[in-house]
């Protein structure tokens, strides 16, 4: 899929939220900013649009440039969707690849697919991945993610009323909360 300009800034975008106050992310902690989320490993971040909700878990890895991934899609009950990997853009093809004239770029970067829409995702390090309101093309104004300190599929409630949904903002400073005080 071909993007313009604006595509490819939206990609740089992520990027930078992925790299964005490195020294401050720590191993359970979950860096929020305006573009998504940065989510410890092993943790499930909530993913909603539309009234459709997903959860999303990284696995953590060996590798800083590949992360696993699981999704589930609440169905009345938590279904098992799928196992995958993000990864970020290899340096033999930098950031973007394929440039064709000055206004057309492809970003290498990764989406997971939530239903009929995706939305872009990177590894940061080795135990976190970042989820963001941004889909191949555009920011996604209609998505909402929420971080939760739940480790197991069974106990991700969607009615708890403590769950803090967060949406696209382009004034929100970045801060990171550690995942056992999320909803203080």
């Amino acid at each position: 899929m071909r993007l313009t300009v604006i595509g490819s800034l939206v990609f740089v975008f992520l990027l930078s939220l992925a790299f964005a106050e490195e020294e401050k992310l720590y191993p359970e902690g979950v860096g929020i900013g305006a573009n998504g989320i940065v989510m410890p490993a092993q943790w499930w971040l909530v993913v909603e649009k539309s009234g459709g909700q997903w959860a999303v878990r990284f696995s953590g890895s060996q590798d800083e440039n590949r992360m696993g991934f699981e999704l589930y899609e609440f169905r009345g009950s938590w279904v098992h969707v799928r196992k995958g990997v993000v990864t970020l853009p290899g340096p033999e093809k930098g950031f973007f690849a394929d440039v064709k004239g000055l206004f057309l770029h492809r970003p290498t970067g990764d989406v997971i697919k939530f239903g009929s829409f995706s939305l872009f995702s990177v590894p940061k390090g080795k135990d976190h991945g970042v989820i963001c309101f941004l889909s191949p093309i555009q920011v996604d104004l209609e998505v909402r993610l929420a971080p939760t300190p739940w480790k197991e599929i069974g106990q991700v409630n969607l009615s708890d009323p403590r769950i803090k949904w967060y949406a696209y903002d382009e004034k929100r400073e970045w801060r990171v909360i550690p995942i056992d005080k999320i909803w203080d």
